[in-house]
């Protein structure tokens, strides 16, 4: 338990500075509700991919504006905001996308990559 709450605080250090980067250097602007108003956190979520057990990924929901999410994968993380779609909610940044409809998500890990279909465990 311990170990969890060390490593989402080292993520929640990580999400707080990148959202400050990304306010101060980059048109699309991921902040914080108020200036030091807690961020409402929904997670984290645990998914199975490619229905092997080597293959999880780990799933944080933020209550940002707009919204965002960090998915970690093996020693990665990426940070995604919240963008439109005709159905689920579709998430994207930086060349990656999760997009979640009906407990399945599909995860692109990169331009060139394939896309992974992930189930939630919890």
């Amino acid at each position: 338990m311990l170990r969890l709450r060390v490593k989402l605080s080292a993520i929640l250090a990580i999400l707080s500075l990148t959202l400050l980067f990304n306010a101060c250097t980059s048109q699309t602007n991921v902040s914080f509700r108020q200036q030091g108003q807690q961020i409402f956190i929904d997670g984290p979520y645990s998914y199975l991919c490619n229905e092997k057990v080597s293959d999880p990924i780990t799933v944080t929901f933020y209550a940002t504006n707009p919204p965002s999410l960090l998915v970690e994968r093996g020693d990665n993380l990426a940070k995604m905001t919240l963008q439109p779609s005709a159905s689920g909610s579709l998430y994207q940044g930086n060349n990656k996308s999760f997009w979640e409809h009906h407990g399945e998500a599909r995860v692109k890990w990169g331009i060139n990559e394939s896309t992974i279909v992930c189930h939630k465990t919890q």
